[in-house]
């Protein structure tokens, strides 16, 4: 028996085809070799499994056991029609229970029967966390001897592409984390080579994911720079270990190319453009309040590049409170409010884009303000308007920059190095100057 809480079953279908001439065969799993007449009683002596689940058409047998192995039989339709295919989707599905671990032979059954069998494995998975220990069929090997093969490799393909749909659509990389942190421990277990980065490479995905998720730029360059340096290493690793995965690795290098360019600890143009870079991407794939959230601090960020404002001390509370109120006061002005000035609102009157700034700081304000209190008011606007506005948004960041008297320069910042894995950001106060609700 298989020594564990966890119930072990086998599911099986009657052999249909003719018997070797002879007598029996000698099945071989590995080392072990068992001859029989049947593949079923070989993978009972192999895998010891529980109870046993033997799917076939009519009344079949009594019941009965292999080994002290129960048997069940189980009657299934022929499955000449869609309807009977259906059916015996539904029967496979019912005879196990949630978190059971199964063993599936799909040697025996038709060709539509393995197909079923093989979707019910990934229905199972979903909906019972049942878990897949083995998928086995047999080809020809040596001196007549029939080999047995474990096909559960390939349920994983599914768990690959979840993997890339949830973060190219959802920015979530956890799953794919797993996954390539899985592959490279299987791999030293089993030998096979020594990969040094697929495990690594998975987690700054994830940190890169999360960045992007919670609004932080400077860590989602940081991540982005790691992932670039070892793409090229963790690409041969993937093709060796994790075949899955290698024909979709440029669409996670589209991705994490937005964090690219810039250096995570010194305010410059570069690291403005991929800010604004990341405020799109979230807006594309609705994170509204994160992309809202984000572009606020973006704006402070501009200013202190155009105001030449401590550019060298960005993250220090007290300047960015100083830029913060100096166009909040603006905006004030602008809606006949009473505001007091700071030392930097006469050099904001003089920029050219002062107009542009207060209009955009005034949209950003009313988002925050709505979202932040859940439409909690008789001016609410809807979940539709707040997502158009923040296209809105966008088009008025591009513009601001686009008519900057400081263009984005190209290139890279910062050194060549390859990077570490980011620290923890420091803490600072959150109370720059912000245009009051009305």
């Amino acid at each position: 028996m298989t020594g564990t809480s966890t119930p072990l079953i086998l599911l099986s279908f009657v052999d249909q085809s003719e018997p070797e001439p002879g007598g029996s065969t000698v099945y071989r799993w590995g080392d072990l070799t068992c001859a029989g007449d049947d593949l079923l009683s070989a993978l009972i002596k192999f895998f010891e499994p529980d109870r046993v689940v033997l799917f076939g058409e009519g009344d079949g047998p009594a019941p009965a056991s292999s080994n002290d192995i129960p048997i069940r039989w189980q009657a299934i339709p022929a499955g000449e029609s869609e309807a009977d295919l259906w059916t015996v989707f539904s029967l496979l599905c019912s005879v196990v229970e949630p978190g059971d671990r199964v063993i599936v032979e799909i040697q025996n059954g038709s060709r539509p029967l393995s197909f079923i069998t093989f979707v019910a494995i990934q229905y199972l998975r979903e909906t019972k966390g049942v878990q897949v220990e083995r998928i086995c069929s047999t080809v020809p090997g040596p001196n007549g001897e029939s080999l047995i093969r474990d096909l559960s490799d390939f349920v994983t393909v599914l768990d690959w592409m979840r993997g890339v749909h949830a973060f190219t659509q959802h920015v979530d990389a956890e799953d794919l984390s797993v996954l390539m942190g899985a592959v490279q421990n299987k791999a030293y277990r089993d030998g096979i080579g020594h990969p040094l980065s697929l495990k690594p490479w998975g987690h700054a995905l994830s940190l890169f994911a999360q960045a992007v998720r919670l609004s932080r730029p400077r860590e989602v360059m940081h991540a982005a720079d790691i992932l670039t340096s070892h793409f090229a290493e963790v690409t041969t690793e993937v093709q060796q270990l994790a075949p899955p995965l290698a024909p979709v690795m440029d669409r996670l290098q589209e991705v994490t190319a937005m964090g690219r360019g810039g250096s995570p600890d010194r305010l410059s143009w570069e690291a403005l453009s991929i800010g604004l870079n990341l405020i799109e991407y979230q807006c594309r794939h609705d994170l509204i309040m994160q992309a809202v959230t984000l572009a606020r601090e973006w704006c402070l960020n501009y200013l202190i590049l155009e105001l030449d404002y401590h550019p060298d001390q960005w993250l220090v509370w007290e300047v960015r409170d100083e830029i913060g109120r100096t166009i909040t006061g603006a905006a004030l002005e602008v809606r006949h409010h009473p505001y007091e000035g700071t030392t930097l609102s006469v050099r904001f009157t003089q920029l050219e884009q002062k107009n542009d700034l207060v209009a955009l700081w005034i949209v950003l304000a009313d988002l925050r303000n709505d979202i932040a209190h859940c439409g909690m008011n008789l001016q609410q606007k809807s979940a539709v308007t707040i997502q158009g506005r923040t296209g809105d948004m966008v088009e008025r960041l591009r513009h601001l920059v686009a008519s900057s008297s400081c263009r984005v320069p190209g290139g890279r910042s910062g050194d060549d190095r390859s990077p570490e894995l980011p620290p923890g950001e420091g803490e600072r106060g959150d109370g720059e100057g912000d245009q009051p609700e009305e």
